[in-house]
C-alpha cells in the first residue's frame, strides 16, 4: 500500500482499534496460564479493591454493560472465585465478595499482568510510556465525561449532549 493510501486509513479510530486488539491478544495470552480472562480479571480486581460492591458498579467501574457483568459473575462465582449475596440497603441488588480463591487468582495473575504491560510498552521510553498513558486518560476523561452521557450502564450506547 502506498504511503497516501496508508494515511487514509491510519485515523485514530483505526489506531485505537488495532492496538486495543493487540491488547487483548496479549492479555488473553498471558492469562491463558491462570485460567482467567482479562474481564474476569479486571472484575475480580474491582470486587477485591471494593468489597460489597453492586454488580451495577462494577459495570460502571469496568465500562461495561450490566448483563455481560452479570454473565461474568456467574463464571466467577461457579469457580469459587467470588461470593454473591442479596443488597443489604437494596434486596433486589446483588453485592459480591471476593474469596481466596479470587484473591489466590489475582496474586498469580499479578506478575503476569506486569509483564504483559512491559511488553506491550517496551517500545517506549520510561518518560514516554508515562506520557502515553496520560494522554489515553485524559482523551477518555474529556470523552466519557464532558461531553458524552452514559445510558443505563450500556458504555456503547451513549448520547451527545445538547
Amino acid at each position: 500500500m502506498d504511503k497516501k493510501s496508508w494515511d487514509r486509513i491510519r485515523t485514530p479510530g483505526y489506531q485505537i482499534r488495532r492496538l486495543h486488539q493487540l491488547s487483548v491478544a496479549v492479555f488473553l495470552d498471558c492469562l491463558q496460564h491462570v485460567n482467567l480472562t482479562p474481564i474476569q480479571y479486571t472484575i475480580l480486581v474491582i470486587i477485591d479493591m471494593e468489597p460489597g460492591v453492586e454488580q451495577t458498579s462494577i459495570a460502571s467501574r469496568a465500562g461495561l454493560d450490566a448483563s455481560t457483568v452479570a454473565d461474568v459473575v456467574k463464571r466467577l462465582v461457579k469457580h469459587g472465585m467470588i461470593k454473591r449475596e442479596v443488597g443489604i440497603r437494596d434486596k433486589r441488588s446483588r453485592v459480591a465478595f471476593i474469596t481466596s480463591s479470587g484473591k489466590a487468582a489475582i496474586t498469580d495473575a499479578a506478575p503476569l499482568i506486569e509483564d504483559a504491560i512491559q511488553n506491550m510498552l517496551s517500545p517506549l521510553a520510561s518518560d514516554e510510556q508515562q506520557n502515553f498513558l496520560s494522554m489515553i486518560d485524559r482523551i477518555l476523561t474529556h470523552n466519557t465525561s464532558e461531553k458524552l452521557v452514559s445510558t443505563d450502564g450500556r458504555p456503547w450506547q451513549r448520547e451527545l449532549r445538547s
